[in-house]
């Protein structure tokens, strides 16, 4: 009798776990996801969870950033590439890049639906748009970056089965995010889904409060001699992660 040892290989992109205050969470990688086209679309490399009491300050949340990153992008505290904030979903503020970034950025969410088939903020759909606002100066696209989503939950409000301690901030990082050249426009977008993964007291997931977005150079951003293009992802992208005519910026509680 012949044996046959087969060996399978193991996926390459389990969801990993993230680090911090994760006790009674389901709180992984692929909690949110991001791409520029629907065959790019992933989860994210790492994530963290920080339940401590804090604002919600573009300092604040970059001080996040830079604390739980620091093990898995070893120069996040140089002062050479700092984080820094590109938008918000529940503000018009544009964001503040460097000021030899060429990039303006701006990010929208929508609602998804929960198991009651019924609207919830507490998981959806995300969109960065972004625009070369110099195509003659270096800074612009094409550009490479890490990116880091953070969701930060509602406070809870008036609801006392919500207005518990159990909010909080996530962290999500993608490493090596390459904005292309579209065809004929120095402009584009990306986007993906994001689930909240903490609970009320009810167990239920926590609505959002809003969607922030940093970056930081990844092999820095600088014009090559020969530029690749790639098609614009187009409506049709949008329309799969549901966004067109639903989009909505306003901050919730959970």
């Amino acid at each position: 009798m012949t044996f046959t040892l087969l060996l399978i290989a193991a996926p390459s992109a389990w969801p990993a776990m993230c680090t911090g205050d994760v006790a009674g969470l389901n709180a992984v990688t692929s909690n949110v996801t991001f791409g520029i086209t629907p065959n790019s679309v992933r989860a994210s490399d790492a994530c963290f969870v920080d339940r401590s009491p804090g604002n919600s300050s573009i300092h604040s949340e970059t001080a996040r950033v830079d604390s739980h990153f620091a093990a898995q992008l070893p120069s996040a505290h140089s002062d050479e590439n700092p984080w820094s904030f590109l938008a918000k979903s529940d503000t018009s503020n544009a964001g503040t890049p460097p000021d030899d970034w060429s990039l303006s950025f701006s990010v929208e969410v929508s609602q998804g639906i929960d198991d009651e088939n019924r609207k919830t903020w507490s998981q959806g759909k995300w969109v960065l748009d972004w625009k070369d606002t110099n195509e003659s100066a270096d800074g612009g696209l094409p550009a490479l970056l890490d990116l880091v989503v953070l969701v930060k939950s509602g406070n809870g409000g008036n609801d006392p089965m919500n207005s518990d301690n159990s909010g909080g901030t996530a962290g999500y990082l993608f490493r090596n995010v390459y904005l292309p050249v579209s065809e004929g426009s120095h402009s584009g977008s990306g986007g993906g889904s994001f689930q909240v993964v903490f609970t009320n007291a009810n167990l239920k997931n926590r609505d959002i409060s809003h969607l922030s977005v940093l970056a930081k150079k990844s092999l820095g951003i600088s014009k090559p001699q020969a530029q690749n293009t790639v098609p614009e992802p187009g409506l049709a992208w949008l329309l799969g992660l549901g966004l067109v005519g639903m989009i909505a910026s306003r901050s919730r509680l959970a």
